[in-house]
């Protein structure tokens, strides 16, 4: 998909766990709210999920969500999708963010009709073509 959610996210067996799990977030969460988060990824963030900006010893500065790595290392998973791995030792400072690492305008890259395949794939919509219009020619 042109979003790319399994990146970050993980739906049943699939995807990356550094997101919020999306398996059973049409149990826990209204539609409204799913397309909230969507558009405005920055409006709410859970303290499990915030951004933080890892600033190293030489002066590089990495954002994403930091995790655990091997012993002595931390994984920062940036907002394009990609890790970063640093020893503590080369790390100066970790300051939390008020960005989340979720991209904004997401989307915008989308079509109407993939955007409610989402929606229903997420189990916020019946699995339907509610997206798609009728033509003159389909009602022929």
């Amino acid at each position: 998909m042109t979003a790319q959610c399994s990146k970050c996210h993980r739906y049943g067996d699939k995807g990356e766990s550094l997101g919020p799990d999306l398996t059973s977030i049409s149990k826990r969460f209204m539609r409204k709210e799913v397309l909230q988060s969507i558009l405005f990824p920055s409006h709410i963030i859970s303290d499990r999920y915030r951004s933080k900006s890892v600033i190293t010893t030489k002066g590089k500065t990495y954002t994403g969500i930091v995790g655990a790595g091997a012993p002595g290392e931390k994984v920062i998973l940036q907002s394009d999708g990609k890790k970063i791995t640093i020893d503590e030792d080369d790390i100066e400072e970790i300051v939390a963010s008020s960005k989340s690492v979720m991209p904004d305008n997401l989307l915008n890259e989308l079509t109407l009709e993939q955007i409610s395949d989402l929606f229903s794939y997420l189990g916020m919509l019946p699995a339907q073509n509610v997206a798609r219009s009728t033509t003159a020619d389909d009602q022929n």
